[in-house]
């Protein structure tokens, strides 16, 4: 839908146009000159030209915006703006498209940033481009538009405006941070507490491990042609065997009823070391992933890792909240039906008290020794403790 209603202004240099029109016409009546009651009319006509193009362009353009459907926290983003104005005979120039960026949620006191970007060219017959930037440091869901189409054209005296709904949509995602060494370490060991690094020798997949002889069977692929040479003999490549284990996790998005800066900071800490988890793990592949959110409402979901899925579980992140009361019992429940024998369990809380209820509750609650076993081993994380840097630095 698009408003035809069209606002006018003068600028300075508009007033200035005026006032000698005036000056000129006040001195013809009173000195009764032709001439310049002539030169009148002359000077009226631009300004009347102008009001009347500015008028026509800004009624027949046409305005398309391009945005990502989704971004994290803290990335740039770049919003494409493309402007046409058909059946017009010459070329535009000067036209201004002013964008309003503001949040869905309505409780967020986020005041709505306003974008204005110049369209130096429009070509007749053709599609003028421009672009701006914005950074966006707060998950959540953003709304744009309207949009609102403003030129001076052609002589910069009369500026006429017109609002065009073009609504759109951005998911913006918790920030991404990056994992340590020893997160990974944490992760693939047999048992918690356990940094000890378990390499294999394989054939696929992996690291450079060592060289050894030709043997039937072996890829050309393999050989190291550098090597043979010197030894005159086939030899072959041997790679690091991958271990990847399944991971499941659980996120206890607990806040107090009247959270405050700090705590809200937690939860926000919570989702992002979450959301680069997600990211990692599933870019990685070849692995099972389940993931449980408790928050303001719970969402339990599992299966092979894909990009497809860090999609799905980003934008859950987006938009869950911190709860006084999260369901994290019904959550865990479903989540250990869903593991496996081998899989990590990591558990990321907002709170140092009640990490350790969660934990005493959790292995009470499981009634298989095996279920026990993978509670007691699991990664428990708690993003308020100095310890938390260890696995995940965020900038």
């Amino acid at each position: 839908m698009t408003w035809f209603r069209l606002r006018y202004s003068i600028g300075h240099e508009g007033w200035s146009y005026l006032l000698m029109i005036v000056f000129v016409l006040v001195g013809a009546v009173f000195r009764d000159v032709n001439l310049l009651i002539l030169l009148v009319g002359m000077m009226a006509g631009p300004f009347l030209m102008n009001w009347r193009l500015a008028t026509l362009v800004v009624r027949r353009m046409h305005v398309r915006r391009q945005v990502a459907e989704r971004v994290c926290a803290g990335d740039l983003l770049n919003v494409e703006l493309a402007a046409a104005c058909p059946r017009m005979p010459f070329q535009l120039w000067a036209v201004a498209v002013a964008d309003r960026v503001a949040p869905v949620d309505e409780t967020r006191d986020d005041e709505p940033a306003r974008v204005t970007t110049l369209m130096t060219n429009v070509p007749r017959d053709g599609v003028g481009h421009a672009s701006y930037r914005c950074l966006l440091t707060r998950r959540g869901r953003y709304r744009f538009g309207p949009l609102t189409v403003s030129t001076r054209f052609p002589f910069g005296l009369v500026r006429a405006s017109r609002r065009i709904d073009t609504p759109g949509e951005l998911l913006v995602c918790p920030r991404l941070g990056r994992l340590t060494a020893t997160f990974s370490e944490a992760v693939e060991s047999e048992r918690a507490g356990s940094r000890q690094a378990q390499p294999r020798r394989g054939f696929v997949d992996g690291d450079y491990y060592a060289l050894r002889d030709w043997r039937s069977g072996d890829s050309q692929r393999w050989i190291h042609w550098r090597t043979t040479a010197k030894r005159d003999e086939l030899t072959v490549r041997e790679f690091e065997e991958q271990r990847h284990r399944d991971v499941a996790m659980l996120v206890d998005l607990w806040q107090p009823e009247r959270p405050s800066e700090s705590v809200r900071g937690r939860v926000e800490l919570a989702l992002s070391f979450a959301a680069t988890v997600v990211s990692d793990v599933c870019r990685r592949g070849a692995r099972q992933f389940a993931l449980a959110l408790c928050g303001d409402e719970s969402h339990v979901a599992s299966g092979p890792t894909s990009m497809l899925m860090a999609q799905e579980f980003l934008d859950r992140m987006a938009v869950v909240r911190g709860s006084d009361e999260p369901d994290w019992e019904t959550a865990l429940g479903q989540l250990l039906a869903q593991l496996r024998r081998d899989s990590r369990i990591i558990v990321v809380t907002t709170s140092t008290k009640r990490m350790e209820r969660l934990r005493t509750q959790a292995v009470q609650s499981a009634g298989d020794r095996r279920v026990q076993a993978l509670i007691r081993d699991a990664l428990w994380l708690d993003v308020s403790s100095p310890e938390f840097a260890r696995y995940f630095l965020v900038d």
